[in-house]
C-alpha cells in the first residue's frame, strides 16, 4: 500500500483505486478499541458499505486512521477536539507527529537498552 494514500496525497488527487483501497483497508483496526470510541471515525466506519464518501470524508478517514494508531499521549488535542472537516494542513501536521514518533523509537530503545530496562 502506498504511504502517500494515508498522509501526503491531496484527497482530490486520489484515484478511484486509491479510494477503494482506503475504504477496504482503513478500518482494519479493532472496531471496539480503535474506531468506535471516536464518534466521527465510527460514523465513517458505519457508512463504509454505502459508498458516496465526499472528499472531506476521505480526508477525515485519513486523519482518524492515523490518530487511532497514535499513542493517546501523542494525539494532538486540537485535532481531537476538532473531530471532523480536517484540512490538508491538519494531515500535514499529523504526519509530522508520526514521523517524529518514528524517529524517536530507535534512540529511546537504545537508551532503555543502555539502562538495562529492555
Amino acid at each position: 500500500m502506498r504511504c502517500s494514500i494515508w498522509h501526503s496525497s491531496l484527497v482530490g488527487r486520489l484515484t478511484e483505486a486509491d479510494r477503494f483501497m482506503i475504504v477496504e483497508s482503513i478500518f482494519s483496526g479493532s472496531v471496539a478499541t480503535m474506531i468506535e470510541p471516536f464518534a466521527r471515525y465510527f460514523e465513517l466506519y458505519q457508512r463504509r458499505n454505502e459508498g458516496g464518501y465526499t472528499e472531506n470524508d476521505y480526508r477525515d478517514i485519513q486523519v482518524w486512521w492515523t490518530r487511532a494508531w497514535l499513542d493517546e499521549y501523542r494525539r494532538p488535542a486540537d485535532l481531537m477536539q476538532k473531530g471532523r472537516a480536517f484540512a490538508e494542513a491538519d494531515k500535514t501536521s499529523l504526519r509530522e507527529i508520526v514521523l517524529k514518533t518514528i524517529g524517536d523509537v530507535v534512540p529511546e530503545y537504545r537508551r532503555r537498552q543502555d539502562q538495562g530496562t529492555i
